[in-house]
């Protein structure tokens, strides 16, 4: 059941439309209520699964340790997502599986250097950190769900291995896989539309999934084959019950500091 809480995220994506919608300032509701959100949640489903659906929703450590507290023994299970940052914040993380918390989207975007260092500093700057934090923050209990771009313009065909490789190497709760897509207002919209490179303006083909952009260092073809296989690798049958097995041994030892 979705719940936003706040908006607004500091940085500054490329591809991303949301902090032209809402701007970069953040800002939220008070703890009580949202509180008497999820409560009236409750009359209809006693224990609810709850989306909060904010693009940073864990960004102003006070707030949310105090939002954390709050909702321990409310009787949810809550997903969210967060920037990789949260991964250096302890008071947040032993907060995170008490309060309900059980999976955090992580918008890693790419784990290509040179297309990451196009889309946003900030996060190309914290790369090289990408597996010890994922580590960081699963020792916790809370999975961590990736969301990788693949197609960029600094992307090859190797895009799709190296994708898979890091999903499952570091033991990621799922991830989810996307194309390039250009949203009216976001940068990514106005340099593609420059360059003449945006294949179709009917709004219903940007799902995220369908290949709307003619790539640089490959075909369209390539994209969408590619696409679909990084998919199916990462959720076969052997993947999934690999998933599982670890995150039943995680949970079994997860932090409590």
């Amino acid at each position: 059941i979705p719940v936003q809480i706040s908006r607004g995220c500091p940085h500054n994506c490329e591809f991303c439309a949301s902090t032209k919608v809402y701007g970069p300032a953040y800002r939220h509701k008070s703890v009580d209520k949202v509180l008497g959100e999820i409560a009236e949640i409750q009359r209809y489903k006693k224990h609810p699964h709850i989306y909060f659906t904010d693009d940073n929703m864990l960004v102003h450590p006070a707030f949310s340790t105090r939002l954390l507290d709050a909702l321990r023994g409310v009787g949810i299970r809550w997903m969210t997502h967060s920037d990789i940052g949260v991964a250096n914040r302890p008071e947040i993380l032993r907060r995170l599986y008490p309060s309900g918390c059980r999976k955090i989207v992580v918008g890693f975007e790419s784990i290509v250097p040179e297309s990451l260092k196009g889309l946003e500093k900030w996060k190309y700057d914290r790369l090289e950190g990408y597996a010890d934090a994922i580590r960081t923050i699963q020792s916790y209990g809370v999975g961590v769900w990736g969301t990788f771009i693949v197609g960029l313009d600094s992307d090859d065909r190797s895009v799709f291995d190296r994708v898979v490789e890091f999903t499952l190497q570091n033991h990621l709760y799922g991830a989810m896989i996307s194309v390039p897509t250009p949203f009216p207002g976001s940068q990514l919209y106005d340099r593609l539309e420059r360059e003449g490179r945006i294949l179709s303006r009917h709004w219903g083909d940007y799902t995220l999934w369908n290949v709307v952009v003619r790539p640089k260092r490959m075909s369209v073809e390539e994209l969408e084959q590619g696409f679909a296989d990084t998919l199916r690798r990462i959720y076969s049958p052997e993947a999934s019950r690999e998933r599982m097995e670890y995150f039943k041994q995680l949970l079994r030892h997860r932090r409590v500091d």
